[in-house]
């Protein structure tokens, strides 16, 4: 299996800034009930951030970019493509499908991934034995600078967002995280946060709701190291009544300059597992993390629970 990993190496320095001009001041209202005015949308722009991430942001992590005043230094994103099959079991028609198995996760361009989930191009899951079906998700990583030339202060933000209508069939803990690999930062303290939205849909009634899960900082959903944070959110599973769709998933905190020490650069690689089986939270918080490591190893989950994500 192709490990994916997303690392960012960076010299100091700023982007240019785009301007965008707007005659009248109109307003927008996001999926999850949030307006913004046509500026605030144009800054959220400016800071890299999709049309369909804003559109999924709650007030706070609006609230927190919006008064930030921070400039993007890097973002880079990876489409990725999960290939799995299933291992049948013939004994009952409801478990006949009952178990996923991953084949493989590669990685593609974007132009491939926008082909591969347009509308004209879905792949059916109501495979046929042994027929192959997949799963698509964008991973985002970003830098942010803030603060002073002298007391500089970094933001690093994870952004997960599934194919609309193809979320994963197991819903567990899944773990999105950011390590960085130098001793000239520290994390800034109670700097964390997260959220994860989806809309479910009633398979009966056909009514639609868009729903939020927030992780204050307090939350014991989070992994904090020496060398970065994660956090293992808990993807909503009531499939009996519902279908899950326009699932996403937002994780950031803030990093500030060791002592005296001066960021000549910085390192970061941000990682995102799917669980592909029941696990509980007990068993994937309070882990280690390795920079130096790639995918999935960079949680040091252990055995046997390692086993239970896909990369």
């Amino acid at each position: 299996m192709k490990k994916i990993l997303i690392a960012i190496l960076v010299s100091i320095a700023l982007l240019p800034t785009m301007t965008y001009a707007q005659s009248t001041e109109s307003k927008i209202i996001n999926n999850n009930n949030v307006e913004l005015t046509i500026t605030e949308y144009n800054k959220l722009i400016e800071m890299g951030f999709t049309d369909s991430q804003i559109m999924f942001f709650n007030q706070e992590a609006i609230n927190r970019n919006l008064k930030s005043n921070a400039e993007l230094v890097h973002k880079n994103v990876s489409y990725l493509k999960t290939i799995y099959t299933y291992e049948n079991n013939l004994s009952t028609y409801s478990n006949y499908w009952s178990t996923p198995v991953v084949i493989d996760e590669v990685e593609l361009t974007k132009e491939q991934y926008e082909l591969e989930t347009s509308n004209d191009n879905n792949i059916s899951t109501n495979a046929s034995e042994h027929e192959h079906y997949y799963k698509y998700r964008t991973l985002t990583t970003s830098l942010y600078k803030e603060g002073t030339y002298s007391e500089p202060v970094y933001r690093i933000v994870n952004i997960v967002q599934w194919a609309d209508g193809d979320g994963p069939d197991t819903r567990s803990f899944d773990i999105s995280g950011i390590t960085f690999d130098t001793n000239e930062i520290t994390i800034k303290s109670v700097s964390q946060y997260a959220f994860q939205t989806y809309t479910q849909t009633h398979k009966i009634t056909g009514s639609s709701e868009y729903k939020t899960v927030n992780y204050s900082t307090g939350s014991d959903h989070y992994t904090k190291t020496n060398e970065g944070y994660a956090i293992s959110m808990n993807l909503v599973d009531d499939t009996t009544w519902y279908k899950m769709h326009e699932m996403n998933s937002y994780l950031e905190y803030t990093v500030i300059k060791s002592g005296s020490n001066t960021i000549n650069t910085l390192q970061f690689k941000g990682t995102y597992v799917h669980s592909n089986q029941t696990v509980d939270l007990l068993d994937v918080v309070g882990f280690a993390m390795d920079p130096s490591a790639t995918g999935l190893a960079m949680f040091l989950l252990g055995n046997p629970i390692s086993s239970s994500y896909d990369s």
